[in-house]
């Protein structure tokens, strides 16, 4: 992992200002002479105006004194003579400024030049003059939906003050604050919000001087990680610089746990340091225990001592993941409402796109909405519903995603139809291109129409998306490349057999030649293979009927492989192979509760990972989820993890294209169950 380390020392503005008066014995008004000594230090720290040193170059001391006499002097040195001052009350101010003549530090003091040798010391305890702040922050207009800034300057007193942006752009990725502020040192604290949540920010100082612009730009997207510093030069509480060491923070941060860091030193010496995440307090003192969610953050720890402007600091940013077992999936969130304006119900129908991207179809909101995945949640892009013109919305019965043509495509109830989508995968929106009724067979006077397609499946060699006709055992496919409404209202279908009864489940191989159907209502599994001849996807068909040992009650099917499939049944998992002339299946494993392989009772929906590598199996009765490592080569199962899905009935399983991600939702619930898999 490429990685950058951020480290900010200190800053401190203190001068001491040494003035010593003595008599003089010429004749004439009585006058003294001052000595001047002056001790300074300064370390550079915090966002600072640009190409403006902050250390203290030059002073210009000035006075007022008896019948408004006045001296002027300045001086590159920590030692000046003043002399021929008039005995009596003088009014003394000393500027400190850097080498370019920027006033910086400035102090003040009243004091009796008299006969007899004084000392006075000015201390220069104000910051002078008035500074401007531009501080723009940036992010990708595309990976937020409604973002909204919000930034606290907080001054030495501990006064806090939002700013208003003065330049707005959030719609396109930025902000911009501009403000005029006396001169001196600030902590800010900036957040980025999508709808009020929180999800990224920082904390760091500010250092305003007099007539100079403290401009900075800062990007919330982070790509780079920084490990801990090996030391950082903090200051205590009196101000004093301190080497310190931060520890705690592991290589690889674990979301959603707890994780402790320390700010160590080599002495007893105490630093009252604020810890800060994402922008937000989180804790202060030597320690600091704190949780985050998965993502990019930003962990500063801020320090000021008490002398004028003695500031330290440190930055670390670092991604928090989920830590687990590899193919194994760790709740993220029961997504049932947020702030980010989605609702889910009962039998809601779920797709998973590429790049974390979620399509949620509401059929009691009769809405689509499009959400992409962010911290452990979802986040609405896009909602899409039956009164805004070419959106279908209203009982849908299946979304399936094309990546090859980059089309989503929503089955529904109420025509009954089928709706092809384009999409856009920068914008992630959804334009209509064309639809199809639900005939699906038309010779002569015979017309078939279908009530119900589901369960999409694509034809790889072909383009054809195949669906189960509801209540029938039949299928038929959809011409999703048709480049037209004419070539769109092709109709290809195919029967099994007996009428009758319905196909439970199907599913096919990685390349689709070969096919396998259950029915839980005949009691049967049909396997089948691609025509060599026609090209046909469900071609050389073999039944198998319940006198079949382990066929009985057949429900859901699963290609593990090119021709090994699982197929579950009420209290069974089974293991099939398709015989080497591929015209037959072999049963090779059968699994139960209770023999060490998973739960294997009730399941109703599996699937594969893309990868081949992890099968994972929902047993509603059971309120489980189960995990098994598809043997490579062998495609043997090895039972990982049970997943207790407590009072959750889930029904239902999606996976994402790339393996990352699992949905599972529910005919009774009014939420879905949000999962991230374990690389």
């Amino acid at each position: 992992m490429k990685r950058h380390t951020h480290i900010i020392t200190l800053l401190v503005l203190v001068a001491t200002l040494v003035i010593v008066g003595t008599s003089c014995t010429d004749p004439g008004p009585e006058v003294g002479n001052l000595t001047l000594n002056i001790r300074m230090s300064s370390r550079s720290r915090a966002l600072i105006p640009g190409e403006t040193p902050l250390e203290v170059a030059r002073y210009i001391v000035m006075g007022t004194g008896p019948q408004g006499a006045t001296f002027n002097v300045s001086t590159s040195t920590k030692s000046v003579d003043i002399e021929g001052l008039l005995l009596g009350e003088w009014s003394i101010r000393a500027i400190g400024q850097n080498q370019g003549g920027t006033d910086l530090v400035e102090g003040t003091i009243d004091t009796i030049i008299g006969t007899s040798p004084n000392i006075v010391v000015i201390e220069l305890n104000e910051l002078i003059g008035k500074g401007t702040l531009d501080l723009t922050l940036d992010w990708s207009q595309i990976e937020i939906a409604t973002p909204s800034t919000t930034l606290r300057l907080i001054d030495s007193e501990g006064n806090t003050r939002t700013l208003t942006p003065t330049v707005n752009n959030s719609a396109n990725g930025s902000v911009t604050y501009q403000e005029l502020l006396d001169a001196g040192s600030y902590t800010v604290t900036a957040q980025l919000e999508n709808n009020g949540e929180p999800i990224a920010g920082f904390a760091d100082f500010i250092r305003i001087v007099s007539n100079r612009i403290t401009e900075s730009r800062i990007a919330f997207e982070i790509e780079d990680y920084t490990t801990l510093p090996a030391s950082v030069t903090m200051v205590d509480h009196l101000g004093t610089p301190i080497e310190c060491e931060i520890s705690g923070l592991p290589e690889e941060v674990p979301a959603f746990e707890s994780v402790t860091v320390h700010l160590g030193t080599e002495s007893d010496a105490v630093i009252d340091a604020v810890w800060y995440l994402d922008g937000a307090e989180i804790g202060r003192g030597m320690e600091c225990t704190f949780r985050t969610s998965i993502g990019s953050h930003r962990l500063d720890v801020l320090a000021q001592g008490a002398l004028l402007a003695s500031l330290g600091s440190a930055s670390i940013s670092f991604e928090a993941k989920v830590i687990g077992t590899s193919g194994v999936p760790v709740l993220l969130r029961n997504v049932s409402f947020s702030s980010d304006g989605i609702t889910v119900d009962p039998g809601c129908v779920t797709a998973l796109l590429p790049d974390n991207i979620v399509i949620v179809g509401n059929n009691t909101e009769q809405a689509i909405h499009i959400c992409r995945i962010v911290r452990g949640s979802l986040e609405v892009l896009h909602t899409y519903t039956r009164a805004m013109s070419g959106y279908h919305t209203k009982n849908l019965t299946d979304i399936y995603y094309d990546p090859l043509s980059s089309q989503v495509i929503i089955s529904d109830e109420d025509g009954p139809r089928v709706s092809l989508y384009l999409y856009n995968p920068s914008t992630h929106e959804l334009t209509l291109r064309l639809v199809k009724d639900n005939v699906y067979y038309s010779k002569g006077s015979t017309i078939l129409c279908f009530d119900k397609l589901s369960n999409f499946k694509l034809d790889k060699l072909n383009g054809y998306l195949y669906g189960l006709i509801g209540g029938k055992n039949e299928i038929t496919a959809v011409l999703i490349n048709a480049a037209n409404a004419e070539e769109l209202a092709q109709n290809v279908g195919q029967g099994f057999h007996s009428s009758g009864y319905e196909f439970s489940d199907w599913d096919t191989s990685p390349s689709s030649d070969h096919t396998v159907l259950v029915s839980s209502q005949f009691n049967c599994v049909l396997i089948a293979s691609r025509s060599a001849a026609t090209g046909t996807m469900v071609q050389n068909m073999k039944l198998y009927l319940q006198d079949t040992p382990y066929v009985t009650g057949a429900r859901s099917v699963c290609f593990i492989g090119e021709e090994t499939f699982v197929y579950s049944t009420a209290n069974n998992l089974v293991r099939c192979r398709y015989t080497a002339q591929g015209d037959a299946m072999v049963q090779t494993d059968v699994y139960s509760k209770g023999d060490g392989h998973g739960t294997a009772r009730g399941i109703t929906k599996m699937v594969a990972s893309p990868s081949m590598r992890y099968l994972y199996t929902l047993s509603p009765s059971e309120r489980a989820l189960d995990v098994y490592e598809i043997g490579e080569g062998t495609e043997e199962l090895f039972h990982i993890e049970t997943i207790a899905l407590g009072s959750f009935n889930g029904t239902d399983l999606e996976i994402s294209p790339d393996g990352s991600h699992l949905v599972v939702t529910s005919e009774t619930a009014q939420s879905l169950l949000l999962y991230q898999i374990c690389d």
